[in-house]
């Protein structure tokens, strides 16, 4: 039996990693976690494109495309060889988040049928996403517990994370109009971190339970 694919998506500093890490904790051997960009070595190289200074001022079509072209290699390589053995995925970030920040924070709505396209390899190659779980939550707040995490872990910042407070609202819109039209849920990332994580895990029960 195929494995159920879950997404875990959100704005910068809503907690999709440590998601990802709780989710993956709990199933064990029943699921990996997984991420984009990257998750397998080949879309690792391109993410490290995709972070570098020099795509900073890249053209959204260019980004798309590098997001695109890792995404592929993720699935065929990960993705779906995991849910062909019955395991459950558990993907930090995916195409909600390319339509989130190169379409909607880009402002560049022209691309939004590029990303919408690749519907149609990911239903051929058995490999869409079963629910989309969206950590919604205010940028003003997220952001200062995104930076505050950075400091404590001496992470260097990317361009990404250089964006205006208008960027990052536009951004957590774009989650929400992309999952309009699928299945998804919209989970408060405001709250405690073990309510939100209560809440995301009934959300994975009763999606694998309906699988």
């Amino acid at each position: 039996m195929r494995g159920t694919f879950i997404v875990i998506d959100g704005g910068d500093g809503t907690g999709t990693t440590s998601m990802t890490a709780y989710l993956a904790s709990v199933f064990g051997d029943c699921a990996i976690r997984t991420r984009e960009p990257g998750g397998s070595p080949l879309a690792e190289k391109i993410r490290a494109v995709i972070l570098d200074p020099l795509a900073k001022h890249a053209d959204s079509r260019v980004m798309v495309g590098l997001f695109a072209a890792a995404r592929l290699d993720h699935v065929l390589n990960v993705i779906r060889p995991a849910l062909d053995k019955g395991l459950h995925v558990f993907c930090d970030r995916f195409d909600s988040s390319t339509y989130a920040y190169q379409v909607r924070g880009a402002k560049r709505h022209d691309l939004a049928h590029e990303v919408h396209g690749q519907r149609e390899w990911l239903l051929d190659l058995r490999a869409m996403p079963d629910h989309y779980i969206i950590l919604d939550g205010d940028p003003r707040v997220c952001l200062m517990r995104a930076k505050k995490r950075a400091e404590k872990a001496g992470e260097v910042p990317n361009h990404f994370d250089e964006q205006t407070f208008e960027y990052h609202d536009a951004v957590r819109k774009g989650f929400k109009d992309f999952v309009m039209t699928r299945p998804h849920t919209i989970v408060n990332a405001e709250e405690p971190e073990d309510i939100v994580r209560a809440k995301v895990l009934a959300v994975v029960q009763k999606v694998i339970a309906q699988w």
